[in-house]
């Protein structure tokens, strides 16, 4: 079965906000993403550098969804 689309984030943060973010990640971002969990596959998160060079990179891969009307392009009558 196909996926859903994926998301890519991509940021550098200034060495002295690091630690503050990455308590806010780990203790609030990812819990209000609780009660849409179901809509994600999963959700990676890449660190890469050092000091000022280091880069987040995060993947959330979706959930499949159902075709609508909205992502087919068709309107909700089949009938001809």
């Amino acid at each position: 079965m196909a996926g859903g689309p994926i998301y890519f984030v991509r940021m550098k943060l200034h060495p002295e906000h690091e630690a503050a973010f990455n308590a806010w990640y780990d203790r609030e971002y990812l819990d209000t993403l609780k009660p849409i969990s179901p809509l994600f596959r999963s959700i990676k998160r890449f660190v890469t550098g050092e000091g000022d060079n280091k880069e987040y990179f995060a993947v959330y891969e979706t959930a499949p969804t159902r075709p609508t009307a909205a992502t087919t392009g068709r309107s909700g009558s089949s009938a001809r």
